[in-house]
């Protein structure tokens, strides 16, 4: 009983898709150990999205979901929802509650992480208008706007 699950989990799913694209940028750039950049100097800024390369990781992503999603649920023993996006909103929060949730005394945290995709998808897609255009109308469009992340699973 000593094993329990994490399940880290994104609000917005057409964030989480493009987050992916931009680290296989990164690995094409920096090498296989960087799907994260490790350094500032690496966060690379917006970037041109292909609508077909999008369309097909965000077919990915949703197939990802539904298979850990049914996978957490199988689950019967200890297990937690965390969000990317809480872990955004409050770094020193996001790791107590983790600690919390593991049983594990609080203890002196140091760590770093950059993120690599712009929150605001405007500033993250250089072709921002045809991938939202790509969109209108849809289930979809809901996670372009600004607080977008409610991803209804």
């Amino acid at each position: 009983n000593k094993f329990c699950l994490i399940y880290l989990k994104r609000r917005n799913v057409i964030k989480s898709a493009i987050s992916m694209l931009n680290a296989h940028r990164l690995v094409r750039k920096f090498g296989p150990a960087h799907w994260n950049a490790s350094d500032q100097k690496q966060v690379q800024g917006a970037f041109y999205i292909s609508p077909g390369a999008l369309l097909k990781q965000l077919e990915a992503r949703i197939c990802y979901e539904k298979w850990h999603q049914t996978f957490f649920t199988a689950y019967k023993k200890k297990k937690k929802v965390f969000y990317y996006e809480d872990l955004l909103q409050n770094e020193r929060d996001f790791f107590f509650q983790i600690l919390d949730f593991l049983g594990v005394d609080d203890a002196k945290m140091e760590g770093r992480f950059f993120k690599n995709t712009p929150d605001r998808l405007e500033d993250a897609i250089l072709n921002y208008d045809e991938i939202r255009h790509l969109f209108a109308g849809t289930y979809f469009d809901r996670f372009f706007e600004e607080n977008g992340d409610d991803y209804g699973a």
